[in-house]
């Protein structure tokens, strides 16, 4: 959510999905990937295009986000789904029962190539990408460089969170979302 300014910044109309009220504990990955999750986000998906008119919707999701918005491309049959960004993401083995082979939009995985938690390694992103069959174009982009951690590794001021690296992470998905090429590597 650090960057969320500069994707607004940039034109964007970001919405940031929490908890519901009737899972106060959180989200669990049950949760993530049930049928009640996609119904409350088809109501927010409905909210934007009424009140904003938005023509083009992106899921995007990091860390445990990305269980979320894997599963949500992997069910949704919307044509108003531009893509799917992920970013700092699991391992497909660790996404539950999502089947990769329903995820027909474009795909944008960004991810550090020296993430040290141990749930999100960068192989994860290369393995996922590689489950992603179905979809027309999957672009991968490893990042490197930032500044050292201010937090533990699975948190958002670590490598994980792209910590210092940040700009070039929110230039690679705007320019994605632009339609333009993103490279493979980027660096800060």
């Amino acid at each position: 959510m650090r960057s969320a300014r500069d994707l607004a910044a940039a034109g964007y109309l970001v919405v940031a999905v929490d908890a519901p009220s009737d899972q106060s504990c959180g989200m669990s990955d049950q949760f993530r990937t049930s049928p009640q999750h996609a119904k409350d986000i088809r109501k927010i998906m409905a909210y934007l295009k009424e009140k904003h008119h938005t023509a083009s919707l992106y899921l995007m999701g990091t860390s445990k986000g990305t269980i979320s918005a894997a599963y949500l491309a992997s069910v949704f049959d919307d044509p108003s789904i531009g893509g799917v960004i992920l970013t700092a993401v699991y391992s497909p083995a660790d996404l539950g029962s999502i089947d990769f082979t329903e995820i027909d939009d474009p795909v944008l995985i960004v991810h550090h190539v020296y993430d040290q938690c141990r749930l999100t390694p960068f192989q994860a992103a290369m393995d996922l990408k590689n489950r992603l069959t179905e979809s027309p174009n999957v672009d991968l982009v490893g990042v490197t460089g930032g500044i050292p951690p201010a937090s533990a590794p699975c948190n958002a001021l670590s490598n994980h969170g792209f910590y210092g690296a940040e700009q070039p992470v929110v230039r690679v998905i705007t320019d994605w979302l632009a339609g333009k090429a993103v490279p493979e590597r980027i660096s800060k």
